[in-house]
């Protein structure tokens, strides 16, 4: 009774505190049938005045013997049964599926590769022309080819090192694309790579390991000062 939001004040515990509860002879456990005698509300004469519209809210037909039910309003504005898979489903953004969804969340794929594929194709690691935005420093620079400030494009695969890498593994996996940025890549493949067969799978596992392989080798030699050659990186990827 005093904790759902069933009335059109909302959860009355919200205008009335525990001690008002009690005092008033009920308890806090209390369902809405207990307050409603002979199909009216029997609330405290002094709570009418003090809440305003209190009793207006019409008095629910209570069916005593049936088994209580948890119903919710979902992302719809639908009052349904409650369910926890639907309440997931309801917090998650609703928005309309994005052309390379297959291209990332395909199935069987390796999830930390594809998480850092993900954030790759939203332009959303931080780079250093990224970083620049917060820091102001003038040691940003590329760690492979230390001829500019590493951003998406450049990373993947304008650099001379990261260039060499995925023209191994495409030779490898005969992976064909027109040459351009990161992003006009990934227009292209997402296109290429729509037909689900063996092939396209592993293309799609080779550009996913590929960008996560890269990320990593960038990540070591910037913070812990590792390398490895291009061809040991092709290595690990595969």
């Amino acid at each position: 009774m005093w904790f759902d939001n069933w009335h059109q004040l909302g959860p009355l515990s919200y205008v009335l505190s525990p001690r008002e509860i009690t005092n008033a002879g009920y308890s806090i456990r209390d369902k809405v049938s207990d307050v409603i005698v002979d199909e009216n509300w029997s609330w405290p004469s002094e709570w009418s005045e003090m809440i305003p519209h209190l009793s207006d809210f019409p008095v629910p037909r209570i069916i005593r013997e049936k088994k209580y039910e948890v119903y919710w309003v979902n992302y719809k504005g639908k009052i349904v049964p409650f369910a926890v898979n639907q309440v997931s489903s309801s917090l998650m953004c609703h928005e309309s599926i994005v052309e390379w969804y297959d291209l990332v969340w395909f199935q069987n794929r390796i999830p930390s590769h594809c998480f850092i594929l993900w954030l790759a194709i939203l332009g959303r690691l931080r780079t250093q022309d990224r970083m620049k935005r917060w820091k102001d420093s003038n040691d940003l620079s590329c760690v492979f080819c230390n001829s500019q400030m590493d951003s998406h494009s450049h990373l993947f695969f304008y650099c001379k090192y990261t260039k060499e890498v995925w023209k191994l593994m495409k030779d490898k996996v005969k992976i064909i694309h027109r040459s351009g940025n990161w992003f006009d890549i990934i227009d292209e493949l997402q296109c290429s790579l729509k037909k689900k067969s063996i092939n396209n799978f592993i293309k799609k596992i080779a550009l996913a390991a590929s960008i996560y392989h890269i990320w990593n080798e960038r990540n070591k030699r910037l913070f812990g000062k590792q390398s490895n050659s291009v061809e040991n990186v092709v290595k690990i990827i595969t």
